[in-house]
């Protein structure tokens, strides 16, 4: 077809192509060599802004945390423990060398261990404790669970913090370097700060741990990358990335990839693990000799910036140390990324708004001398679209020609009438989803064919504490960082049930599928989600409270009902031994007549405390009602619970309530001795045996196979 300057298309084509040629060409060339240093500059000072704000994150955080181990130790309870004739003495160890407290010293400590608790909800810690010069634990929290005395460790000594911890006056916070915490099962830091009595001594230091994995959510919620989803940054790292590095070139943590910093049994060597292995080398990032030069640079304590060169990209680093452990902070990002952040965007839109606007003039100036005519049926049809595009509806433009124009007009009157009549129930409809979506507390995510995330709800950004944009950077599959799971669960072979999920401190009702077309196809997918923490946080306190006694801690006749009930059952199936002591404290009604109720109170959460803490962890003890307890021996036959019987009895004896001396009556019954159908039998015959101990004088172990010759003896 011959070229024909009739057409519409021929015109505005020659035209405008010939001005945008010779005006965007020259002032497009001439505007960003002017501009480039300066979006250079403010990129880099962008870059330095970064880096300032993680290194005042890391700044306070030190200090808050010094201040909260000062702070806890203006509680007089450390020097109240201290100060205890008992503990100023040495500690003393029971039979299995283990550590061995006063009524009062566990008191004391019960208070600490509240004190410390309070302190663990604020800050985030993940075990704390108090060592004494000999390098004995007194007490340990790990993860909010309180070790047992036969847990604690006697050989703190050998802690690489434990000689600079008595080598500090008082107020002062000493910080250690990273080490992997075995209780922990982590590698994490420490703070510790001295234990000063009023007479100036220093019996003790206070200990907590944070994790090193810390320094992970630094770089994740402080730094400020300005990253495009583009494939060239998908496939280039570096185009924006940020990292800490140790003096030995380590990298900590990376904005590229978590570090996993838990124990891992294959590093361990001779008991002490290796941070090199389970960090990668500074080199893994880049291995060219200006990045590394670079890097040099930030290990020996200087703060500056520069850039390196490789065959394809320029690459700018900037750098600063974190003084703590001789680390340095490091951000990259390439000439190109430079380019995408808001400062450089403001300076390269004015200059293309500055050339826009003289194109516009050059070739305003050529159509209306050239062809002015034309432009008036599209002035028209342009402002017919702006006001359909503000839905204001025209009634059908004329049709004054038969060329190209004229066939647009009649397929714009047709679209404009399409329009007009679907919108009305389109607005409708979206605006009822819109509301449900927005309005309701269930999270909502919604991805398309190739699972990247095309709708998420407020309730979803505060469900899974993150962004609607962090959602859709991270994928449908990562909404709680678990994407094999996800994977799995939405798998059509599944029923897709709603499960449970525990994430970020909250407990989910969790629920995803796959919308499948005709063919079978993957149309996208949705995941629901609703908080359930409150329920189950209730649901858990209820059952606790259900079950133990108040008084003494241990459990309480409910629980004993439901338990023995169950053990019963197994001890018959596998032909299991069980036994019962069942006891109560002589002449109890003579202490609450003489002392009153609040000393009887004293004495009964006494003895739950030796049950507590002389019986196995496989054994289990209550309080029946009253002055009256129950010791449930799993595994254990007649001579093993008349033993334990005795020895129990006789801690009960040797020991002093306020100078008061206390004894108990046992009654013991055995199964399968015993011949019973039921646990509560069995739990009846060792009251029998405690009511013939009760009638033969007291302070006594008898079992129940013996009230035969007792009840000789009585008569």
């Amino acid at each position: 077809m011959a070229f024909s300057l009739y057409k519409i298309q021929n015109k505005f084509s020659f035209i405008f192509s010939v001005l945008l040629v010779l005006a965007t060409g020259s002032i497009g060339w001439f505007s960003f060599n002017k501009t480039e240093e300066a979006v250079i500059s403010s990129a880099i000072g962008d870059m330095h802004n970064d880096i300032e704000h993680i290194f005042g994150k890391n700044q306070v955080f030190h200090e808050q945390a010094k201040s909260a181990m000062v702070f806890a130790l203006e509680n007089r309870i450390f020097k109240d423990y201290f100060s205890l004739p008992e503990t100023l003495k040495g500690h003393l160890l029971n039979a299995e060398g283990k550590l061995a407290l006063s009524w009062r010293q566990r008191y004391l400590r019960e208070q600490l261990n509240q004190w410390t608790f309070s302190l663990q909800k604020r800050f985030p810690i993940v075990e704390t404790c108090i060592i004494d010069r000999s390098g004995q634990e007194h007490t340990r929290i790990t993860r909010g669970k309180v070790a047992a005395n036969e847990d604690l460790s006697a050989s703190e000594a050998s802690t690489p913090f434990f000689k600079p911890s008595f080598d500090l006056p008082a107020g002062e916070v000493y910080v250690s370097r990273p080490y992997m915490s075995t209780d922990v099962a982590e590698w994490v830091f420490a703070y510790t700060s001295p234990v000063v009595l009023d007479d100036g001594t220093i019996p003790a230091f206070y200990h907590f741990e944070i994790p090193l994995s810390l320094f992970q959510k630094f770089i994740t919620d402080a730094s400020t990358p300005r990253r495009n989803n583009t494939s060239t940054e998908k496939v280039d790292p570096l185009s924006d990335r940020m990292f800490i590095q140790t003096i030995d070139g380590l990298v900590i943590v990376d904005s590229a990839k978590a570090t996993d910093f838990l124990q891992k049994p294959e590093f361990i060597r001779e008991g002490k693990p290796n941070l090199e292995d389970y960090l990668s080398h500074v080199r893994t990032i880049s291995n060219d000799p200006g990045f590394l030069a670079l890097m040099e640079q930030a290990r020996a304590g200087n703060e500056g910036y520069g850039h390196f060169d490789t065959d394809s990209k320029r690459y700018f680093v900037s750098y600063k140390s974190l003084p703590q452990f001789d680390w340095s902070l490091v951000r990259v990002q390439s000439y190109e990324n430079l380019l995408k952040g808001d400062s450089s965007l403001a300076g390269i839109r004015n200059m293309i708004l500055f050339t826009v606007f003289l194109v516009l003039i050059v070739g305003t100036v050529a159509v209306r001398i050239v062809s002015g005519h034309i432009t008036q049926p599209l002035k028209l049809l342009s402002a017919a679209m702006h006001d359909l595009e503000e839905n204001r509806f025209r009634d059908d433009l004329p049709i004054e020609s038969n060329d190209e124009l004229g066939k647009i007009v009649a397929l714009f009157n047709e679209m404009s009438r399409e329009i007009r009549r679907n919108q009305s129930f389109l607005l409708q409809e979206r605006n009822k989803l819109t509301t449900i979506i927005h309005t309701t507390r269930e999270g909502i995510i919604v991805s398309d064919q190739d699972d990247a995330v095309v709708l998420v709800n407020p309730s979803a950004e505060r469900l899974l504490d993150k962004t609607a944009e962090q959602i859709r950077s991270e994928g449908f599959f990562n909404l709680v960082d678990e994407p094999d799971y996800i994977k799995s669960y939405i798998n059509p072979d599944n029923k897709n049930l709603p499960e449970v999920v525990v994430y970020k401190g909250r407990v989910l009702n969790f629920y995803a599928s796959s919308f499948l077309d005709q063919n079978g196809g993957k149309i996208g997918s949705i995941a629901l989600m609703r908080d359930v923490t409150q329920e189950k946080q209730l649901e858990s306190e209820l059952r606790k409270i259900s079950v133990t006694d108040k008084l003494t801690g241990l459990f309480n006749r409910r629980w004993l009902e439901e338990f023995m009930v169950k053990e019963f059952s197994r001890a018959s199936r596998y032909h299991l031994e069980l036994s019962v002591l069942f006891f109560d404290v002589d002449h109890f009604k003579k202490f609450n007549d003489t002392y009153g109720h609040d000393m009887g109170d004293l004495v009964l959460e006494s003895i739950g405390e030796a049950a507590r803490s002389n019986l196995r962890q496989s054994d289990y003890s209550c309080r029946y009602g009253g002055e009256e307890f129950c010791l449930v021996l799993t595994n254990t036959g007649s001579s093993g619970a008349m033993l334990v019987a005795e020895n129990f009895r006789r801690k009960i004896e040797d020991m002093e309530v306020r100078s008061m001396k206390v004894t108990i009556s046992i009654g013991v019954a055995s199964y399968p001795q015993a011949k019973v159908n039921n646990p509560m039998e069995l739990v009846k015959l060792a009251d029998k045996a405690l009511y013939a101990v009760k009638r033969s004088g007291r302070n006594r172990v008898m079992h129940w196979s013996d009230l035969e010759a007792a009840a000789t003896s009585w008569d």
